[in-house]
């Protein structure tokens, strides 16, 4: 074999091992790079040139649960596409706004853009200040739906922003 042979076969060799390589550690990299996006962005930074890579479009919709405690008031964020992320519950914590504080409203965004299906339920009773067992149920029924929604087991967060 002559010298541009070898030169061709070991860059072929090259080529291959980084293309396997890629298709390996990718969802690994994606993964690493979607967790340093959410903390830049919770931290009120942003990294505009890596989430344009991941950047999809959000849907919000105000939905209405079902629950034996009554309807719970509820919306919904995840990125535009036919996959369902990995499920997280933001509760609000004593707020009269519920689910519509800004903040909250910003943790669930910033959830939603690095691929989770973010669910923020209003609480009545946290509204006035009240912790009781109508709550409790509240947030479990609001946990279950989501799971269902999902396919996935769901993390629940209370966040307080006081």
């Amino acid at each position: 074999m002559d010298r541009s042979g070898k030169q061709r076969l070991i860059l072929a060799g090259i080529s291959a091992f980084l293309l396997v390589w890629l298709l390996l550690l990718w969802p690994s990299f994606v993964g690493h790079l979607r967790a340093a996006i959410l903390i830049q962005r919770l931290s009120g930074q942003h990294l505009l040139y890596v989430e344009e890579l991941l950047r999809a479009p959000l849907e919000t919709t105000s939905i209405e649960i079902p629950s034996a405690a009554g309807p719970i008031q509820a919306h919904l964020y995840r990125r535009a596409s036919s996959k369902r992320g990995p499920g997280v519950i933001l509760i609000h914590g004593f707020s009269p706004v519920g689910d519509q504080y800004p903040e909250l409203i910003k943790a669930a965004e910033s959830l939603a853009t690095t691929g989770f299906t973010v669910l923020t339920p209003t609480i009545p009773h946290l509204t006035k200040y009240i912790v009781d067992n109508q709550s409790v149920e509240m947030i479990g029924d609001s946990t279950n739906w989501l799971a269902r929604f999902t396919g996935r087991r769901v993390t629940v967060i209370g966040i307080s922003f006081s």
